[in-house]
């Protein structure tokens, strides 16, 4: 194969790259030479702080209209930090809209949210809210959609077959309308979607013990991504030799749309309400079973049946993802309170435990698992992603330079050979799992010392380094020989060495030098993206059909790959721009001017792999570098200064009506269904301003003003002219009601009467008792009606009592007639 060429990089990088090689060793830094080394295709403006945002969206039945609001505040931050015109929005919003610009302003901040995980309810929502994002689109519908949608009247409508109780059909239609509606603006932005489904043919994987015994489990839980990548890249062969293509992916088209809401039917598939879907139109965008297993299509249902909090893609997501300057936050959006009351069975010994709340617990206890666990790898990240070693010795060569460069060096030649022993060891690893038919549970075997060695003395592979530690001190950029996942932990590195010096250009307020050091981490970030690119391509081509028969034909069949690949030279290139780029930043920002070659920054970096990863455990050493991140949670804890009273302070979930009747009561009624998600919007004003404005002393004024102007926008219907008023009237109204109460005082007696639409016949069946239930809240409640309230219950007991008498006197006259056609035929 011919010999691949040098990536293609901006002219004006090549000719600060001409200009650095003809450079003067003694003269200043900073020159238009060395500013332009990073420079990309288009210009830029100076950069605002950044917070991106990855949202975990919980299931919750109707609590879905509450994420509803949740998402139509974060969606405005998003687009007011941007800088969009207040035009965009509908007018009862501007108001609000122009409060978020006056919050983003004072915070020097823009938001932005590119990777969004959900299901059930909060997949429909995350759903929208990245289809938005993807198209460009100037506003989402979700109040709309969620008071048309969340109508259990419109979903009866049809009554109930065999398989269903609800109209899926008819949630299809309406998700179709809202997305084929959306506004397109003129800038799509990058976005990541994670929805999850539970399939009901899990088909199972098979694992073996330390014995060799075999064994399997079922895997009900499904996975499904989508993309919106704008600017990334791909390797690909172009007939002349691998080249790196600038490359798209768009999951969010108009073309996409049907995909869109099989996925959004599928993932909000409440059991028994919603009959189950096919996930066949979904398997391209399948990433869990891995595609690698060949899981055909199941039939799926509510993904929150096994996975209501969906943690896990997300945070490998940031993992992979590396963006430009910005602050990355993990926001987990979840209906329910904040600090848990004490459990039922505190103060009870064992034998006064019921039969019905040991039977209650046992129900309930499995579904803390999923949200648990995602709580602990959230931890476990937040862990491993603090300061560490790495950081260490990164911050000491920043903040010390050549002080600390002689004895980094030394350190790492004395450790050279088990680094080079832990990278074969690595490769393996990574090897075996790639190409492992059966999961094995079992500590992998070491090679045997000999072929370990004989491995190690071989001279002609490319993705081990060299056996001379020269290779430390000059690391021959044009062959580049250390392998891939160290090619990306020294790009990631660099990086990271970048936002150290964009925290201190920002510190001392240097406008230029924020400038410059924000286009290095972007052009530094190309270069990674196109490593993980070729990675991947990689990856694919040693999965084998015939594995090696050995570890040494293993190597070389690996070396075979990186050959015919270019993987030297293309990697070797996309390292040496980096460093080149990183150089001049440094030098830009009056740092690290004893470096004078690209060579020289990744000689120190390669320092830094070697002490870091000389004796890491093989599955460690082939881990990418965990990033900093901040969690924040945002629940409906809080009443907000505008209802900060001793009755009201600790409603908490309480004050929704999607926590009532089993989390179904926001179904019920649109007057509810817009209290909910006026409440959602407040909940977020709430999070998000105690996040972005955190310490300073006019927060709780901006977070007073934002609420009235979201009340006003909301205009809730109720008593009087304020709406702050109604609100509160509304929350005393809450306080007082059971959820009994709220079904039969607060609900309109005509959705009363369709609470039984979906049993279709059955109805005859249950009205009787339901009108026994009526009469027995009535009857608790009668000291807080009135006489014509008394006077109805009365009236309600004797129809009641006259229909159960009627319906016995029918059965058994059913029961006689029966018996008379037995005797008869018999």
């Amino acid at each position: 194969m011919p010999e691949q060429k040098r990536t293609a990089f901006p002219a004006s990088l090549r000719r600060a790259h001409a200009k650095l090689r003809r450079h003067d060793p003694s003269s200043p830094p900073g020159t238009d030479a060395s500013a332009s080394a990073c420079a990309r295709d288009e210009p830029s403006s100076l950069p605002k702080s950044e917070h991106r945002i990855a949202l975990v969206m919980n299931g919750g039945v109707s609590l879905a209209v509450w994420m509803g609001g949740v998402t139509h505040e974060l969606d405005l931050l998003r687009r007011a930090s941007r800088g969009d015109h207040p035009d965009t929005v509908p007018e009862e919003e501007r108001e609000v809209f122009r409060l978020w610009q006056e919050v983003a302003k004072k915070a020097r901040v823009e938001v932005k949210i590119d990777i969004i995980s959900g299901t059930s309810a909060g997949g429909l929502n995350g759903l929208l809210m990245a289809t938005g994002i993807a198209r460009g689109s100037q506003f989402l519908p979700l109040r709309e959609l969620w008071r048309t949608v969340a109508s259990l009247d419109e979903l009866s409508r049809k009554g109930p077959s065999r398989k269903a109780l609800l109209d899926g059909d008819w949630f299809k239609q309406q998700v179709r309308g809202v997305l084929s509606d959306m506004l397109r603006g003129a800038e799509s932005e990058r976005v990541t979607l994670f929805v999850t489904a539970t399939a009901l043919d899990g088909r199972h994987r098979a694992y073996e013990d330390s014995a060799g015994s075999d064994f399997s489990a079922r895997d009900h839980r499904r996975m499904y991504r989508f993309r919106n990548e704008p600017e990334t890249f791909r390797y690909r062969d172009e007939g002349t030799g691998w080249e790196l293509k600038p490359w798209a992916i768009r999951d969010f088209t108009d073309a996409h749309t049907e995909v869109l809401v099989t996925a959004a039917r599928a993932t909000a598939s409440y059991p028994v309400a919603f009959q189950p879907v096919s996930e066949h139109p979904l398997l391209d965008y399948r990433v869990h079973p891995d595609k690698e297993l060949d899981a055909p299509a199941s039939c799926v249902m509510d993904g929150g049946v096994l996975n209501n909090a969906p943690f896990a893609p997300v945070l490998d997501e940031i993992t992979k993802r590396r963006g430009g300057p910005a602050e990355r936050v993990v926001m987990f959006v979840v209906p329910s309170g904040g600090v848990l009351a004490d459990e039922a069975v505190k103060n009870r010994r064992c034998d006064e435990i019921s039969m019905k709340t040991a039977a209650w617990s046992a129900l309930n206890y499995p579904q803390e698992i999923d949200f648990r666990s995602g709580i602990e790898d959230v931890q476990f990240r937040l862990e491993i992603s603090g300061p560490r070693s790495r950081d260490e010795l990164l911050e000491r060569l920043l903040n010390r330079g050549s002080e600390e460069e002689c004895g980094m060096r030394v350190a790492a030649q004395a450790l050279y050979a088990e680094y080079r022993r832990s990278r074969v060891l690595a490769v393996r690893k990574r090897l075996a799992l790639s190409n492992a038919r059966v999961t094995s549970l079992k500590t992998a075997d070491e090679p045997p010392e000999a072929l370990l060695r004989q491995i190690l003395a071989q001279k002609n592979l490319v993705w081990l380094p060299p056996a001379t530690e020269r290779s430390l001190i000059e690391p021959g950029l044009e062959k580049w020989r250390w392998g891939l996942t160290p090619a990306e932990r020294l790009l990631q590195n660099l990086l990271f060495l970048l936002h150290l010096l964009l925290r201190r250009a920002r510190e001392t307020d240097d406008r230029e030098n924020v400038r410059l050091v924000s286009d290095a981490i972007r052009a530094v970030n190309d270069s990674l993206l196109k490593v993980l690119a070729i990675n991947k391509v990689v990856r694919k081509q040693t999965q084998w059909d015939e594995c090696p028969p050995g570890p040494c034909e293993e190597a070389i069949k690996v070396n075979d790959v990186f050959t015919n690949l270019s993987i030297p030279s293309t990697v070797g290139s996309l390292v040496h721009a980096a460093a080149l780029c990183f150089l001049q930043t440094a030098h830009g920002s009056a740092r690290l001017r004893h470096w004078r070659r690209p060579e020289d920054v990744v000689a120190a970096m390669l320092w830094v792999e070697v002490l870091t990863q000389s004796f890491a455990p093989p599955a460690r050493a082939m881990e990418k570098l965990a990033p900093e991140f901040r969690f924040l949670r945002l629940g409906p804890d809080h009443m907000g200064p505008l209802f900060k009273e001793d009755w009201s302070v600790d409603l908490g979930a309480k004050k929704l009506y999607g926590l009532r009747c089993y989390h179904f009561a926001a179904f019920l009624s649109k007057e509810w269904r817009g209290h909910d998600f006026a409440w959602g919007r407040l909940d977020a004003a709430h999070h998000l301003l105690a996040f972005l404005l955190s310490g300073q002393l006019d927060g709780e004024d901006t977070e007073r003003r934002l609420h009235k102007a979201i009340l006003r926008a909301e205009d809730l219907p109720g008593e009087g002219e304020d709406p702050t008023e109604r609100m509160r009237a509304r929350l005393k109204q809450l306080r007082e009601m059971t959820d009994d109460d709220v079904l039969v005082q607060d609900l309109p007696a005509k959705s009363r009467r369709n609470l039984l639409r979906p049993l279709g016949g059955l109805r005859i069946l249950i009205q009787p008792f339901v009108w026994g239930y009526l009469v027995y809240v009535r009857w608790r409640c009668r000291r807080r009606l009135g006489w014509w309230a008394n006077l109805r219950t009365a009236l309600l007991i004797t129809f009641v009592v006259a229909a159960v008498a009627v319906f016995v006197l029918a059965a058994i006259t059913g029961a006689v007639s029966l018996v008379q056609w037995l005797v008869d035929h018999l």
